[in-house]
């Protein structure tokens, strides 16, 4: 099971606002496309500041690379939130780990050669 599916099989999160980069630029572009990229990630950051500023809760799925997503965790709980995580270990998926190292273009906090053997 991967984040995705944690989030579509779970009642909980049902009525929840989301906010995914996967599924923001599958929206209108590619993943290749810097362009889109960035265009997405500019859409994410307005999405959690309303969810902020409304104070309405959100899901947000990450792989917990680049400090946005600390920021943003901090700041959370300085608004009040109360902020749950849900870990997803993924085994033997290298793409997984490709992918993140790609796209972090080596600003993750966890190495590839590290995810595999990831214990929280």
């Amino acid at each position: 099971m991967g984040k995705s599916t944690l989030y579509q099989t779970n009642d909980m999160f049902l009525d929840m606002p989301r906010v995914n980069m996967d599924e923001i630029v599958r929206e209108f572009g590619s993943w290749k496309n810097q362009a889109d990229v960035f265009k997405a990630g500019k859409i994410a950051i307005s999405k959690i500041s309303e969810y902020f500023k409304a104070g309405e809760s959100f899901n947000q799925e990450v792989t917990l690379c680049g400090q946005s997503v600390w920021q943003n965790i901090k700041k959370a709980k300085e608004l009040g939130y109360f902020v749950e995580m849900y870990i997803v270990e993924i085994f033997d998926n290298t793409n997984v780990f490709q992918r993140v190292a790609r796209f972090e273009s080596g600003k993750c906090i966890f190495k590839v050669e590290h995810c595999p053997n990831w214990v929280p």
